[in-house]
């Protein structure tokens, strides 16, 4: 299946928190949500109308932190704190450039949550919901580094359609010492099918043009 991210538009979640001295203040790479891909309405493969759908999902916030290891300084660490609008690990990434034994290479850590509400719909036949999302790594040219599919499930309790989910997540950045951060990306989004897409442009323009009718 074709994929294309999508830059612009995108919902930024993370800035810099000030270090003690001005001597270890650092900036953490951008973390953000791709506006178009926040969000997820699951038809199944029915008609896109009320009756059918089976649960809509959305990615709301992120709160979390990065960890520095540059070789020189030790290691700095930051508290993003809490972002509106805003468990996997990218372990691997790291094992993968290092051996047993040798000191982590320059870069950073960025760790984060992921909350994600959903909310039941009426196709729903259980109480549980599952919908497959990315995390990917983007250096300054927007080329992508690293992307992992991973999948959030939801569970509904019988006295209410709302669920929420937040996900703890690791993400390390090589990089070399004279590298800015802040030209790295991480990006996160619902894994959306071609079919889905349309969809979603399909409602959205549908809706615009009721509002412009209403306007009238």
């Amino acid at each position: 299946m074709k994929y294309r991210i999508i830059i612009l538009g995108m919902t930024v979640l993370a800035v810099a928190a000030c270090a003690d001295t001005p001597k270890k203040r650092k900036l953490c790479p951008q973390v953000a949500i791709v506006r178009a891909l926040e969000k997820v309405d699951d038809y199944g493969h029915e008609e896109m109308e009320e009756k059918n759908l089976v649960a809509t999902a959305l990615m709301d916030s992120v709160e979390g932190e990065c960890k520095y290891n540059d070789g020189r300084d030790e290691d700095v660490m930051y508290d993003w704190g809490l972002f509106q609008f805003g468990g996997y690990s990218y372990e691997e990434s790291v094992k993968g450039q290092k051996k047993e034994g040798e000191a982590q290479p320059p870069g950073v850590d960025v760790n984060f949550s992921l909350k994600m509400l959903a909310k039941k719909g009426p196709r729903l036949g259980g109480d549980q919901f599952s919908v497959p999302y990315f995390v990917s790594v983007l250096d300054p040219e927007n080329k992508i580094l690293e992307k992992n599919l991973m999948t959030v499930s939801f569970k509904f309790s019988s006295s209410n359609g709302i669920a929420e989910q937040s996900d703890p997540l690791h993400v390390f950045i090589p990089m070399p010492k004279e590298a800015k951060s802040t030209e790295y990306r991480v990006i996160v989004g619902f894994q959306l099918t071609e079919e889905q897409i349309k969809a979603s442009r399909e409602k959205e323009d549908a809706d615009m043009k009721k509002r412009i009718s209403g306007a009238r």
